[in-house]
């Protein structure tokens, strides 16, 4: 007689280690899977008790968890980290080396499973009748240690299973600021993206921090930063995320002797710019400067100040651009290129000052760069140049060495003019094995330059409106998810001009439209108010975060593939900038 195939686990890895009705399965993502013939029966699971539960309900304990990176380093951005095809500065999740988060889906409620001190293991093994964790619904599913899984599912509860899975435990840190204080705030968000608390956890508010302006979430989710633009008290603030064990954790508030600008981070440390022409490294966990330098100071001719800041972790290397000329012969308009270990200088690359009828006397005369991407698949370096509304391209390599090799720089604007576009934002996005760089203008003729970069030339234009937010990139990258947070630069003979003017809408670009030159590429979705950040839900390849402003700040979880609103929290304050946390 032939005797039942014996059935054995393979482990699919997807996203980090995950402890399950107090069982520890070798990955998050766990599929049964028939061996044909031979094998042997898998271990009879562990008893242990999961290291940690949660009860998202009270918003009072957060487990240890996988954060992601902010970028949207750029502009509020990324940080970007990014879970997206996009080539930014934003820094990548990586495992913190905590204990995961625990969750059980139980055939009556979607809610979470309770502390072990009010509910062991054993009893919730005895109350769950069912446990699916099933990212791709279609293929993989797990059998619970509660109760043994049948052998097939319903569709219906395989979809549902999926999607309340998928976001079992995303959160969101908002930086805000209002007419007398600012700080960061958290939002946790349970199944499907709905916040898990009427209301956000405020980590800390300070009244130094009204101008609270760029958020960034360390590598390793263990640090958030927030850097005001004041001086003379505090000006800087570091959050320790993974010793936390209430949301409302002390942070360490420093007072740098500069205004900070902009910030960027990179392993155990951050690297600060700002006024009068500074440059620190700052060590995380100590909130110490351990090395400084000054563009002022150190460059001949003389620089003004840092303006963007990209680390190259493979090189060592810390790309630092200037814009704007000063008093007493300082000299903006160009890429400087120091070491990360110690800031040490490398190199002074000036950008070619070819468009001097574009050019604000006394103030800036030259191109101004300002935002910094690199494609390492085409060995590519671009830069922004604000006044001259240009993208400009030069070969990486060579810039590193010293150099500007195969520099080329193209306008921006819908109509090929010169220094009237103003771009403000870069999103690189593949498609077809090429990349593309999607070039958001702040100028009242507005819009959305695409660019194949290998081929160093446009291929579309999208035309939204001004000041677009850095996308986010959805639907494993196929498309990108903006809105009009609204700045806009007016030119006039002596000086450049801002206004804002933010959108109510959501866009949703598809990629392979969009590259084509296809207009209709571009779709909106009303949100019914002025929206001003934007970022992803981590877990989720369809659902965004959006801030909107007004008398009641609020932030809104929006899922763009039933394009509709998911949930919807109020906000301490405006929302300055967003960052996912998974």
């Amino acid at each position: 007689a032939l005797r039942p195939t014996p059935r054995t686990f393979r482990p699919y890895a997807t996203f980090s280690p995950a402890d399950m009705c107090g069982h520890r399965l070798k990955s998050w993502n766990t599929i049964a899977n028939p061996r044909r013939a031979g094998g042997t029966n898998p271990p009879a699971p562990s008893n242990t008790p999961p290291a940690h539960f949660t009860s998202p309900a009270s918003a009072r304990k957060n487990p240890a968890a996988i954060f992601s990176s902010v970028v949207f380093p750029h502009p509020d951005s990324p940080s970007n980290a990014t879970h997206s095809p996009f080539a930014t500065s934003s820094d990548t999740p990586r495992n913190t080396g905590a204990p995961p988060s625990v969750f059980s889906i139980c055939r009556h409620s979607n809610s979470i499973a309770p502390h072990p001190s009010r509910s062991p293991p054993s009893c919730l093994a005895r109350r769950c009748d069912k446990t699916v964790t099933s990212f791709s619904f279609l293929r993989h599913t797990t059998r619970s240690p509660c109760t043994p899984m049948p052998r097939r599912l319903p569709f219906a509860l395989l979809v549902s299973a999926f999607v309340a899975n998928s976001l079992a435990a995303a959160g969101l840190l908002v930086a805000f600021h209002t007419a007398g204080d600012g700080g960061l705030a958290r939002i946790d968000l349970g199944p499907a993206g709905r916040a898990v608390a009427p209301a956000p956890a405020v980590l800390f508010r300070a009244p130094s921090f009204a101008a609270a302006a760029k958020l960034r979430v360390s590598a390793d989710g263990r640090h958030a930063t927030l850097n005001s633009e004041t001086e003379g008290r505090a000006n800087f603030a570091i959050i320790n995320l993974a010793s936390a064990e209430t949301p409302a954790a002390s942070p360490r508030l420093l007072t740098l002797d500069f205004t900070p600008e902009e910030h960027r981070l990179d392993n155990n440390r951050v690297y600060i710019g700002g006024t009068d022409g500074n440059l620190v490294s700052l060590d995380l966990a100590g909130g110490s400067i351990t090395h400084r330098w000054n563009s002022r100071r150190q460059l001949t001719p003389a620089g003004h100040k840092p303006e963007d800041l990209l680390a190259l972790d493979p090189e060592g290397l810390l790309l630092v651009s200037h814009q704007k000329d000063g008093k007493k012969d300082r000299q903006g308009s160009r890429l400087v290129v120091l070491r990360l270990a110690d800031l040490a200088f490398v190199a002074d690359l000036p950008l070619p000052r070819d468009h001097p009828e574009l050019h604000l006397s006394g103030k800036e005369a030259g191109p101004s760069p300002e935002v910094i991407r690199v494609d390492r698949a085409t060995n590519t370096l671009l830069l922004t140049l604000d006044l001259y509304g240009a993208l400009a391209f030069a070969d990486l390599d060579s810039a590193l060495a010293g150099h500007l090799k195969n520099y080329t720089a193209v306008p921006t604007s819908a109509d090929g003019s010169w220094g009237t576009a103003f771009p403000d934002r870069i999103a690189l996005a593949t498609h077809a094995g090429k990349t593309y760089a999607f070039v958001s203008n702040a100028s009242a003729g507005r819009g959305i330059a695409i660019f194949d970069i290998a081929a160093r030339r446009r291929t579309g234009f999208l035309p939204v409106e001004a000041g677009c937010e850095l996308p986010v990139s959805l639907d494993g990258g196929r498309r990108l998810a903006t809105l009009v947070s609204g700045k806009i630069k007016h030119r006039d003979a002596t000086a450049i001009t801002k206004s804002e003017q933010p959108g109510a809408d959501l866009l949703l670009i598809d990629i392979a439209g969009a590259v084509q030159g296809d207009r209709a590429a571009l779709t909106r979705f009303p949100l019914g108010a002025p929206a001003t950040r934007i970022a992803p839900v981590a877990g989720s390849d369809t659902l965004v975060a959006v801030s909107l402003s007004g008398a009641s700040p609020q932030l809104i979880v929006y899922d763009t593939a039933a394009r509709k609103e998911i949930s919807r929290t109020p906000l301490p304050g405006e929302a300055v900038s967003l960052a996912p946390l998974p």
